[in-house]
């Protein structure tokens, strides 16, 4: 097989990221794959943990991104969800908003309303992201969920 140009700029960036581990090198290389339709990001899971949220509370977990991404967001119920739960996603310049109830946006691709489990996988732009649980069904009862936020999920 004759080596091309693309081929040879391939292997020079995958070892200045073996040799340096350096963090351009892996954006240079996975720039270089992005324009040749290859994927070689590896997930990186940017939020895994159980929340417990009070009764009519909420809690939000943060987490940004240098370019657009595929991002995967999932919530379990763990304890006290049999009302259900709210998930939402929006870009933290919203997150004030919500939290003095004046009017805010957020994603709807990635709304869960009433339920005790959620997944969706959606293209997000580059920024600062922040996914909120609401324990909006249950106001007697604080709940437990687990929250997990996937950056390039296979």
């Amino acid at each position: 097989m004759k080596p091309t140009l693309f081929n040879c700029c391939i292997l020079f960036a995958l070892s200045a990221v073996i040799t340096s581990g350096c963090n351009e090198a892996k954006q240079a290389t996975e720039s270089l794959a992005d324009h040749a339709g290859v994927n070689v990001r590896t997930p990186q899971v940017v939020v895994d943990e159980e929340m417990a949220i009070d009764a009519d509370g909420w809690q939000a977990r943060s987490f940004s991104l240098p370019s657009p991404r595929p991002v995967q967001i999932t919530a379990q119920g763990i304890k006290h969800t049999d009302k259900g739960f709210r998930v939402l996603l929006m870009n933290s310049a919203q997150l004030e908003n919500f939290k003095t109830k004046k009017e805010f946006r957020h994603i709807p691709s990635f709304e869960g309303l009433k339920i005790r489990s959620y997944s969706h996988t959606g293209e997000l732009p580059a920024g600062s992201w922040v996914a909120v649980v609401a324990n909006s069904e249950n106001i007697i009862n604080s709940m437990v969920v687990k929250l997990k936020i996937v950056v390039d999920p296979k």
